[in-house]
């Protein structure tokens, strides 16, 4: 489940960057420094092309004055894995009738919000072109608000009790499924205890699930529309 996992649960975004190709073998006595050189990179010059792309990244988020997060991609992401939710439940027991109007009220909401800050954003470098390269002070307490919001979405989706079964796990939108299914192909890292109670066939939970998510969903709307 790699290593970053422990920082998905926390709500913290994370980036896997790496090369594809052969596979070493990990976790094992040949999982050493001189092994890896023979069959990877030897010269370390992908290892230095990583660092440098890394860096680049992280640059261009500091510079930025608006912090890059495009709330309505995020949605559309949300609305997908959505539908491979419902897609899977259907396929799990067609005859169990789960209710999600919480979960596409929830997603409906933050779509407003997404379409506020595409508003905003172009606002706001219309005003600042307009003046030459220069944001009046009202302007800037605005923004900071904006980016001060976004640094926190998603830790508007996580349970201080944790999952269900796992209280270590908290993040109610991405990780992994407590059993992934052998057979199916779904999105396994999204909506995990909902998905976690229809595996088990506990249609109560999962509805309670459902009811969840949809409920941190629109207060976490609430506090952009609200703001």
């Amino acid at each position: 489940y790699k290593n970053y996992v422990p920082f998905m649960t926390e709500g913290v975004p994370v980036i896997d960057f790496g090369y594809k190709g052969l596979k070493y073998p990990k976790y094992t006595c040949q999982d050493t420094f001189e092994e890896f050189r023979k069959i990877g990179d030897k010269d370390f010059s992908k290892h230095a092309k990583l660092v440098e792309l890394i860096s680049k990244v992280a640059l261009n988020i500091i510079e930025d004055p608006l912090l890059p997060f495009d709330v309505t991609e995020y949605v559309e992401g949300l609305n997908d894995i959505f539908k491979d939710l419902q897609r899977y439940a259907h396929d799990v027991d067609a005859g169990h009738k789960l209710r999600f109007d919480p979960m596409i009220e929830g997603i409906l909401k933050f779509k407003r919000v997404g379409k506020e800050l595409e508003l905003w954003i172009k606002a706001w470098k219309d005003i600042v072109e307009e003046d030459g390269g220069n944001e009046p002070s009202l302007l800037a307490v605005h923004r900071w608000n904006w980016n001060s919001k976004l640094n926190q979405i998603e830790k508007l989706f996580l349970l201080d009790l944790g999952l269900p079964k796992r209280s270590w796990y908290k993040n109610l939108f991405f990780g992994p499924q407590f059993w992934k299914p052998e057979e199916g192909d779904y999105e396994w890292w999204s909506f995990p205890s909902i998905r976690d109670a229809i595996f088990d066939h506990d249609w109560n939970l999962a509805q309670q699930e459902i009811d969840r998510v949809g409920m941190a969903l629109s207060e976490g709307a609430n506090q952009f529309i609200q703001g």
